[in-house]
């Protein structure tokens, strides 16, 4: 039998409180910003989260967001990713506008090197799929990219520029996040954990904190890597995993005027002349903590893209969790068997980057509006590839289906 949730008795509640129009589960990147655009289309929102503001994985990002041309990418998600950074711009100055907090925002470009004669195939292979997704790719001699970067190691055998890589700092994004979302008549609750939602002739009218009751006539659950065990309470299973990455933060003062990548690690300058630098791929459940392993792993690959930097000591360090959906494509849309009941999780490596395009199309969608990119390859329910290599063919295996109980 289907494990459904359970109804609501008893007072002190909520009950007569009015329902909002869109109930926000997770307060991450991705969750204030679809409040933020759905506040924008003039529908009322709350936004609830179990943990206090801003200290999970969206804090834990890079905020690297790779430029990319619409025109020029070959598939659906390739035209998300280029409308979500155009996106960021215009958002970044309408939020210093609101609220007066700049989150950084600042063209910076990015130089992709190889330094290993064992990566080399790996990398022009990984540049050409850029390519396909609508970045724009300069090849660039190991000459000029010292030129460019004179602090990179001689080791450096061959490279590209990505002319139109922006960055923002994250803490930064989602406090003038949180900050627009209020002064636009949001509410937030922080330090609410949702245990259950409401539901009424299958369709899903609210949901249960430990202490309140909030009636919502769409609740969208945008909670990274804890959504699957959220929707489990009603029998639905996400078939995504949290993939831990580490990093930290060395203080050389200005070194690179670019964002640095070669072989999974990434090197982000900041204007105060802290560089942080992540990060590692772990496959360890829920467990965040960072380790001497991982930091260690990490000071040596950033050694040897960049000799200045051996012997500096790590000011911070820490570690996130990636929302990895099978085919590392997000899950954006409503849930079929549940009406009310909306997905935005699965972002993996780029929830900063996307979460611009998918809090416009959530909010589009939700406003019963259409929305400039089609959602369609997005939908939670649709059939995936394992690996990215073999497609699944039974419906039980598409990204969210219902779990017998």
């Amino acid at each position: 039998m289907l494990a459904l949730a359970w109804p609501f008795f008893g007072e002190g509640v909520g009950m007569g409180e009015k329902a909002v129009d869109v109930l926000v589960v997770g307060g991450g990147v991705v969750g204030l910003s679809i409040a933020w655009y759905c506040l924008k289309e003039g529908l009322t929102v709350r936004l609830l989260d179990r943990d206090a503001p801003g200290r999970n994985t969206s804090w834990a990002g890079f905020g690297v967001l790779p430029g990319r041309i619409a025109e020029l990418a070959e598939r659906p998600y390739g035209k998300l990713l280029a409308a979500s950074g155009a996106l960021h711009q215009a958002l970044a100055l309408q939020l210093l506008e609101e609220t007066g907090i700049d989150n950084g925002f600042h063209h910076c470009g990015e130089l992709r090197v190889c330094v290993s004669d064992s990566f080399k195939e790996r990398f022009h292979a990984k540049i050409e799929r850029y390519a396909k997704g609508g970045v724009v790719c300069q090849p660039t001699s190991d000459k000029v990219l010292r030129e460019m970067e004179p602090a990179l190691s001689p080791e450096v055998m061959d490279g590209y520029h990505l002319p139109q890589t922006a960055q923002i700092r994250n803490p930064r994004h989602l406090k003038a996040l949180r900050a627009g979302v209020t002064m636009r008549g949001g509410l937030l609750n922080f330090g609410e954990e949702v245990v259950r939602f409401q539901l009424e002739d299958n369709r899903v009218t609210g949901v249960l904190t430990q202490s309140h009751h909030y009636h919502a006539k769409n609740v969208v659950v945008a909670a990274g890597a804890w959504s699957g065990g959220i929707l489990e309470s009603i029998g639905l299973k996400l078939a995504t995993k949290p993939v831990k990455g580490q990093a930290l933060i060395l203080e050389p003062g200005p070194i690179f005027r670019h964002v640095i990548a070669s072989d999974g690690l990434l090197m982000i300058p900041r204007q105060d002349g802290k560089l942080v630098i992540g990060s590692t791929m772990e496959h360890e459940g829920f467990n965040m903590d960072a380790t001497p392993q991982g930091i260690e792993e990490l000071l040596e690959r950033a050694v040897a893209v960049c000799p200045q930097l051996a012997g500096l000591q790590p000011t911070h360090a820490w570690a996130g969790l990636r929302p990895a959906s099978r085919d590392r494509i997000p899950h954006i849309g409503p849930i079929p068997q549940f009406p009310g009941l909306w997905v935005a999780a699965g972002h993996y490596k780029l929830g900063i980057l996307l979460s611009s395009a998918t809090g416009q199309m959530m909010s589009l969608l939700l406003a019963g509006k259409p929305s400039p990119i089609s959602p369609e390859p997005f939908r939670p329910n649709r059939p995936t590839r394992r690996g990215g290599k073999k497609p699944v063919i039974n419906t039980d295996a598409a990204d969210i289906h219902l779990q017998e109980q």
